[in-house]
């Protein structure tokens, strides 16, 4: 049936069977109605066409104009599209690679379901992770439209597009390490391996920035693997990005000193963090600010490229993000140029290091100025000053630990910091024991020489040497000791008398002058070590002597050698101190004892008679003074009949006694026995005192009164003669009494019978 007879039939019954009037409502009905239902058939039709209509446009399509293996012998091929994009293998597990020539549809890699999988089959996709890390990767990676950018340091030629396809297949593969490891280079393997961290980590923190959306998935034919591309957003939202600038450093050193500033700094603001893709440039005004530049929104890497006057260059890499409609505003600092300061040394004049004597490197104090120029002039007042003073080393340092007064020091992260400049250094104050040098103020100039601060000393001449120390020399103060020597008075007592009575000489007494300092002294250009001898005085008739030119410091004073008819005196040791420069220091007096002695002959009970008997006792006391301590002597006695003149003729008895004494004076006393049937009527001893058979001391005076006992010849006694006793006298005087106390009780007795 044709339509026309099917649009008959369905309106036959409403065909009208009337008159005419009536015939133009039936025509309506015959052939509007007809029309009017299959105009909505066919509306129906085209809406249920429509969809497979819009499907059937041409897709976007890119061909593969080259195709050739990396020239690092692994066989794996690079691609490049007629678009001029970098291609990349998406599908490691497919071994299907596009060939030259093949035309591919591009894709979001969203939409595609078809990866190889690790069971061989076609039903893989990209999760939401990957897909915001293969955005990272397309994004700093090699691309075809930043074709001589680096990668990580990585030349951009065919290493950084291969280190590119290995951080994708680390990615997909989840060990960016294992898979980086087989690369030719050493330095390609890290790098690949820092692009794929670096994706995993902007994944891991949501993506966004201009990263987000640049990976674009491209279709071969036949199930080819599937290949990757960065494309770029189009008409992206902008925002703005301002920088300010400022000194890490707040003393007013840094801050108000023509030296230093913070205008025509340049930074450059990079989309990648290696800061190989530079968007632009800013610089800074005299504030430290940059005018505000229009921005693409996304994650911008600013890094200096210009420092400012008197600043190191900040390799520090700021990052941050640019919100549409917004200004974001970065901070950074600059360390000003400057240096630890200068070490100051002390020194003797004669020693490289340590002092001599007492005298000490200690406490030397040097007074540091400051002028803002690099020129060498110290005119007018100095914008700071410090004082600084030396530690047992004679070492003073620019910091806080040496200085004693002054302004505040300048410091960096903890430790002294000194501005570019000029600088005097001069020493205000001697340590113990030295004299403040003559020389001049030293000048020295923190400069920069090849963008390394660098100290430099001018010359009187003006000429610059570098330098990290300056070194001061100082004097040791010198002076002398005068000693005195005097005699003590010998023994005298009202028994006693003096062998010699006139003092002898005081001339040569030999006296050591020992070193007793903490150090070594310098003496007539010998060096003396402590507790050695620097020399040995003689005294003078007067008993005088004195040394000169001893460096500061302490001495020991030894007689090591009496005059003639002294004794040693080895009690006598002062220490004596010179401190004063050029000053004579009086030594406590040297005092000699006379060899001499006094004896006293006598009996056992002290007297000068001594019965005649056969054998008579007699003692020798022997005083001494001028002997050694600690050495033997020999104490001889002999007695001769007093007033003869001695000989062995005439020799009474003799006796020794050897002794030690302890001190320069005592007594000693030497027991002596006559025995002779023949005794003189007195005798008189004559006594010496020897040391090695040698005689130090006699006392030989026949006439001596103290010396000499007399001999008394025992008197012959008369018989008286006497009654014999009849009764002991021991009791007359109780018999007597008992008698007259019996008559009168008798009488008591007697007289009461009367009655």
């Amino acid at each position: 049936m044709n339509i026309h007879a099917f649009t008959s039939f369905l309106i036959a019954p409403l065909r009208p069977q009337c008159e005419p009037g009536k015939r133009r409502y039936a025509i309506l009905l015959s052939w509007i109605l007809p029309l009017f239902i299959g105009g909505l058939l066919v509306s129906q039709l085209c809406l249920l066409w429509t969809p497979r209509l819009v499907l059937a446009e041409e897709p976007e399509t890119i061909t593969v104009t080259e195709r050739k293996d990396y020239p690092d012998g692994l066989r794996i091929p690079q691609w490049n599209g007629s678009n001029g994009a970098f291609l990349y293998c998406g599908d490691e597990l497919n071994k299907r690679g596009a060939n030259y020539g093949d035309t591919l549809t591009v894709m979001n890699p969203r939409d595609y379901h078809d990866l190889r999988t690790a069971d061989g089959l076609h039903n893989g996709s990209y999760s939401e992770y990957q897909l915001k890390a293969l955005d990272y990767i397309l994004y700093h990676g090699a691309r075809g439209d930043r074709s001589e950018s680096p990668v990580y340091g990585i030349p951009a030629d065919w290493r950084a597009r291969e280190v590119t396809q290995f951080a994708i297949w680390g990615l997909l593969r989840g060990d960016p390490h294992l898979i980086t490891t087989v690369l030719p280079e050493p330095g390609m393997s890290v790098a690949a391996e820092r692009l794929c961290r670096d994706a995993l980590a902007y994944a891991d923190a949501g993506g966004g920035g201009p990263e987000e959306g640049s990976a674009k998935l491209l279709v071969p034919p036949a199930g080819r693997q599937v290949l990757l591309f960065m494309t770029t957003k189009a008409d992206a939202p902008k925002g703005q990005l301002k920088l300010k600038k400022r000194s890490s450093l707040p003393h007013t050193l840094f801050q108000e000193n023509e030296l230093y500033s913070l205008e025509k700094a340049v930074y450059g603001i990079f989309s990648d963090k290696d800061c190989s893709a530079k968007v632009c440039e800013i610089l800074t005004d005299s504030a430290g600010e940059t005018n505000a530049v229009e921005l693409p929104e996304g994650t911008y890497y600013i890094k200096e490229i210009t420092p400012p006057a008197g600043h190191e260059l900040n390799l520090n890499v700021s990052t941050i993000t640019v919100s549409s409609g917004a200004v974001s505003e970065v901070c950074c600092e600059d360390i000003p140029y400057g240096r630890h300061g200068l070490t100051i040394k002390k020194e003797d004049a004669e020693l490289q290091s340590g002092s001599q004597g007492n005298a000490s490197l200690k406490g030397a104090e040097f007074t540091v100025s400051y002028y803002a120029n690099t020129n060498g002039t110290t005119e007018g007042e100095p914008q700071a000053s410090w004082v600084f003073s030396t530690d047992e080393k004679g070492v003073a340092e620019f910091s806080e630990a040496s200085k004693v007064g002054g302004d505040e020091l300048p410091t960096r992260d903890g430790t002294s910091w000194l501005p570019l400049g000029t600088y005097t250094i001069q020493e205000t104050k001697a340590p113990s024991g030295y004299t403040l040098p003559s020389n001049p103020v030293a000048v020295c100039v923190l400069s920069l020489d090849s963008a390394v601060p660098t100290w430099k000393q001018l010359s009187d001449a003006g000429i610059a040497s570098d330098i990290s120390s300056l070194t001061f020399k100082d004097t040791v103060k010198l002076g002398g000791i005068h000693i005195t020597k005097q005699a003590h008075d010998p023994l005298y007592t009202d028994l006693h008398a003096p062998e010699v009575t006139q003092t002898p000489s005081l001339a040569e007494a030999e006296i050591a002058v020992i070193n007793s300092s903490n150090h070594a002294i310098l003496y007539q250009g010998i060096w003396i070590e402590p507790n050695t001898a620097v020399t040995t005085i003689t005294t003078n008739d007067a008993g005088s002597a004195q040394i000169d030119g001893l460096p500061f410091g302490s001495y020991t004073l030894k007689e090591v050698k009496a005059p003639d008819g002294f004794a040693l005196n080895t009690d006598w040791n002062p220490t004596v101190s010179v401190s004063e420069n050029q000053v004579v220091v009086e030594a406590p007096v040297l005092v000699d004892a006379r060899l001499c002695m006094s004896t006293e002959l006598a009996t056992l009970d002290n007297s000068h008679e001594a019965v005649d008997e056969k054998d008579i006792e007699l003692i020798d006391h022997i005083s001494y003074e001028g002997l050694t301590p600690g050495q033997e002597y020999r104490a001889n006695v002999t007695l001769y009949p007093a007033g003869q003149d001695p000989s062995p003729e005439n020799k009474v008895a003799s006796a020794h006694l050897d002794f030690t004494p302890e001190k320069a004076e005592g007594t000693v006393n030497v027991p002596i026995t006559l025995s002779n049937d023949s005794l003189p009527d007195a005798v008189t001893a004559h006594d010496e005192i020897a040391h090695n058979g040698t005689k130090v001391a006699s006392h030989t005076d026949k006439h001596s009164k103290s010396q000499t006992v007399h001999i008394v010849k025992r008197k012959s006694s008369s018989k008286k003669e006497t009654l014999p006793h009849t009764g002991t006298e021991n009791f007359t005087i109780p018999v007597l009494a008992l008698s007259g106390a019996g008559l009168l009780l008798f009488a008591f007795v007697s007289g009461r019978r009367l009655r």
